[in-house]
């Protein structure tokens, strides 16, 4: 007993040493020790204990986004739609129902949608002289995108559920982002806002 008790204190004191060791690897600066052993501290750290430090001390969103759409029917276009609102007016009549997950997935869709136009927006910033060379830069690669037709998805699920019966052509959609002025200047400059618009999506070409 006493032996299987030894080994046992052995092994705890090893996994604890190794533990330690890992620790200190993977907060240390990169290029502290080889690069070998960084990767293996990070395959051991990050599944198990790396945190998001925005647990401790939130930072508030630098700017706001929202997603605006609208669909084309034999009667023309129709009015610009936000769902986000339809969810969050849902999400806050009742906390327990499904709206809030929905309106999770709405903000989801559009962040990971921005990161793509973004790295586009910069290649073609650096590929690219005119604005309209620019534009049809973006516009070719989103169209390629796989958050763009994720969005797209999206906007179809959101159409068959809100409108089943309406025969729609075409989607166009845009991001609204309103950027806040300074802290100091909260009071006397107004918000920047900006509308970022994607290619439109048309049911007879897909």
């Amino acid at each position: 007993m006493k032996k299987w008790s030894q080994i046992l204190t052995a092994l705890a004191l090893f996994f604890l040493l190794g533990h330690f060791a890992a620790t200190i690897v993977y907060t240390s600066p990169r290029g502290t020790f080889p690069k070998s052993l960084h990767q293996r501290a990070d395959q051991y750290m990050i599944p198990l204990f790396h945190q998001n430090w925005n647990l401790f001390a939130p930072e508030p969103p630098k700017v706001s986004r929202a997603l605006f759409f609208r669909c084309e029917t034999a009667e023309g276009w129709s009015e610009w739609i936000n769902p986000a609102t339809t969810f969050m007016e849902g999400h806050y009549s009742y906390r327990v129902s499904y709206h809030g997950k929905l309106l999770q997935a709405n903000t989801n869709l559009l962040h990971y949608l921005m990161v793509d136009y973004y790295r586009y927006y910069l290649l073609a910033e650096e590929k690219q002289e005119t604005e309209q060379e620019k534009e049809e830069f973006i516009f070719e690669a989103m169209e390629k995108s796989k958050q763009y037709k994720a969005i797209i998805h999206y906007l179809q699920q959101y159409l068959a559920w809100k409108m089943p019966e309406q025969e729609w052509q075409s989607i166009e959609f845009y991001c609204e982002v309103t950027i806040p002025p300074p802290y100091k200047e909260r009071t006397t400059a107004s918000p920047e806002l900006q509308r970022i618009k994607f290619p439109i999506y048309s049911a007879s070409n897909n």
